[in-house]
């Protein structure tokens, strides 16, 4: 099982077990996300021990590809409420805070709806000056090579620097990587293996 799970999560099985063995009856270790097709296939080979947290959020694959140039989303800040209710955003929303998300918020987060009436001091509506329909998110596409990334990624890993991969031609980027790097689903509050 230690083999499997540190398949998923990018661990060690030795570290895995050493864990296990260190920690007494009843601990809870957290080890990572994973994709519900990814934990049911776990749980499929041998569910005695593993504890599922469900929970929804975007999700970064192997703890995000180009997690500094991606970047991360939080819910919208007291600060920053003013600023999103003018734009049609209800407040509880999650927002792009760093990287392409935040850049592409406009994109990826489609357009509201919105009806702007006016009406009277007791409430009732006088009349309707204007209405928007809601327009679905549109995607953003990177000509970032997920291998050529992931490779990129490795190879500095136990460095601090950057690495910018440019295709000579047409100035296309084929991956940016630098470490330290983070992991961006730890920005996820209700992620259970959020210990930051």
């Amino acid at each position: 099982m230690t083999k499997e799970l540190g398949r998923l999560c990018g661990f060690d099985p030795e570290y895995i077990q050493d864990q296990i063995d260190s920690s007494g009856p009843g601990w809870y270790l957290p080890m990572c996300e994973a994709t519900r097709k990814e934990a049911e296939r776990l749980l499929s080979i041998n569910p005695g021990g593993l504890v599922l947290s469900e929970y929804s959020s975007r999700y970064y694959f192997e703890t995000g590809l180009a997690p500094q140039s991606v970047g991360y989303t939080l819910s919208i800040s007291p600060e920053q409420l003013n600023q999103y209710r003018r734009l049609g955003y209800r407040g509880d929303e999650k927002v792009g805070q760093q990287g392409i998300e935040k850049w592409g918020e406009n994109y990826l987060a489609g357009k509201h709806s919105g009806i702007l009436r006016v009406v009277s001091p007791e409430g009732q509506i006088l009349s309707t000056l204007g209405q928007s329909s809601p327009q679905p998110a549109s995607s953003i596409y990177l000509t970032i090579d997920e291998n050529m990334q992931y490779w990129a990624q490795q190879a500095i890993e136990y460095f601090r620097g950057a690495i910018v991969v440019m295709e000579v031609d047409t100035g296309r980027i084929i991956a940016l990587a630098s470490a330290p790097d983070f992991d961006p689903n730890l920005f996820e509050p209700n992620n259970p293996n959020n210990t930051a």
